[in-house]
């Protein structure tokens, strides 16, 4: 995000700031004619460098404090106002529905896969890229909404989960996006990769993500 804007905006009121402290503290000591007086004693030119030392000090105190608020109130707006991303990055991990690792098993494939989660309002939505996997082959994609019990399925047309494929081109590379409802009651959401077993439920290789995403 380009927060160049603000910060320009913010040094224009720094500098205004500095000057107008500077100036008013400097009105109290000597009187607002004091830029008339054309001779001025050593004992007064003592005391308005005092004064400005002063003022000086006091804004560059202030002034980080001012920055800081306006910075997190920016950064409220931002979250407020704005849609939700996270990048996922995954791991040759199995998982269950509820993104519990499964220890039994073992990895198999040369794939790297990443993600990117997006929500906004009602919609959830992720986009998914895969390469160095088994060139023109289909791989299966799910993202799985969650919580949800390990012991419930997440297949596709299941509640909280959208099903889809990459298909691999001749170097190994796909990608996908999928996108659907958040369900009732879900806060988070992953992804989940594989490619189906020829002869067993297990798969021939498998991709998660590494965490879930909140949503």
């Amino acid at each position: 995000m380009d927060f160049g804007g603000v910060d320009t905006v913010w040094s224009e009121v720094h500098n205004a700031a500095l000057w107008f402290t500077v100036g008013t503290s400097v009105n109290k000591a000597f009187g607002a004619d004091w830029r008339t007086h054309e001779r001025t004693d050593a004992g007064t030119m003592r005391q308005m460098r005092r004064s400005v030392s002063t003022a000086l000090a006091a804004v560059v105190v202030a002034s980080p404090t001012v920055m800081l608020t306006a910075g997190m109130g920016t950064a409220a707006a931002d979250s407020t106002n704005s849609a939700r991303t996270t990048f996922l990055p995954f791991a040759q991990i199995q998982r269950r529905c509820d993104h519990s690792a499964n220890m039994y098993t073992s990895p198999t494939g040369y794939g790297r896969a990443t993600a990117v989660v997006r929500s906004s309002g009602s919609t959830v939505s992720a986009d998914v890229q895969l390469v160095t996997a088994r060139p023109d082959t289909r791989y299966d994609v799910r993202l799985i909404q969650t919580p949800r019990a390990s012991s419930a399925s997440c297949n596709g047309g299941d509640p909280g989960v959208v099903a889809g494929a990459l298909q691999t081109d001749g170097a190994g590379s796909a990608n996908v996006t999928l996108q659907g409802p958040i369900a009732s009651g879900a806060t988070k959401a992953w992804v989940y990769i594989s490619l189906p077993g020829e002869f067993t439920q297990t798969p021939a290789e498998y991709y998660t993500t590494d965490y879930e995403a909140a949503i």
